[in-house]
Order: structure tokens, then C-alpha cells, then sequence
């Protein structure tokens, strides 16, 4: 597995090519950060991917964010080390 014992946080992770990325990366061992907008389509989305990385073992959380927010790389970063370390 290239990522084993990797956290990756992946942007526009909701849908398209990001949420592929996030999925490959999550099949490469990685643990993921699913950035999405915050909208309840992006949450609805993000955590329906959760729960297809979950199903071949996998581990990723959800973190909604405003890409135009300068914080938002901030709420990322905090969320991968409170869920991962």
C-alpha cells in the first residue's frame, strides 16, 4: 500500500475528481480528511463517502469549510490531527 500510515486531506472531496482521489487514497491505506463546502449537499455527499471507504476498511472523517475562508485550511489540518494524531 503506497499511503499506508498517511493522512491525506483532500479539498472538493465530495464529489468528482476529488472524491476519487479521496477514495484511491483511502484504498492505498491512507487515512482521509473529506473536505467538502459545509453545504448539506457536500455533508450528505462526504459522509456517504465515509461510509464507502468504511466498507473495504478504511478510515476518513468529514470537514466542512468555505474554500474562500482562509481559516478553512486551519479547520482541516485540526480536524486530521484530532482524528488521526
Amino acid at each position: 500500500m503506497l499511503l499506508a500510515d498517511k493522512t491525506v486531506i483532500v479539498t472538493g472531496a465530495s464529489r468528482g475528481i476529488g472524491r476519487a482521489a479521496a477514495r484511491e487514497c483511502a484504498r492505498q491505506g491512507a487515512r482521509v480528511v473529506i473536505g467538502h463546502s459545509g453545504s448539506s449537499q457536500g455533508t450528505e455527499a462526504a459522509y456517504s463517502l465515509i461510509e464507502e471507504i468504511k466498507a473495504f476498511g478504511g478510515q476518513a472523517i468529514e470537514v466542512g469549510g468555505d474554500a474562500a475562508d482562509p481559516d478553512t485550511g486551519d479547520k482541516l489540518v485540526a480536524g486530521a490531527v484530532q482524528a488521526f494524531g
